[in-house]
């Protein structure tokens, strides 16, 4: 799941609220062995905004996993500092398990 962080500041003196900056976080369910699940969600975009949140989102995703299988490959190739081959991050999530 994709969630769209907007940051605003305030001027003190004047209590003047402006516009920071946008962040995107993605954030993952995982089971008890640290595997992702899939959310019982389904999102409708409701306006014509909705809908271009929802393909940019889509384009994001599209990206971060095409970003993904290229650094899975870099590494499977990749020595480690003993010489050995690295191995592979699909071996290896957060919470320690495979």
């Amino acid at each position: 799941m994709e969630v769209m962080i907007s940051v605003c500041g305030e001027t003190p003196t004047q209590g003047e609220v402006f516009h920071c900056g946008d962040a995107y976080a993605t954030i993952v369910s995982v089971d008890p062995r640290g595997n992702p699940v899939d959310l019982p969600i389904d999102l409708a975009p409701e306006s014509a905004a909705d809908l271009l949140r929802c393909r940019a989102a889509a384009d994001r995703r599209y990206e971060r996993l095409a970003m993904r299988r290229s650094l899975l490959a870099n590494e499977a190739r990749r020595p480690s500092l003993d010489g050995t081959l690295a191995g592979s991050l699909r071996s290896r999530n957060a919470f320690g398990g495979t």
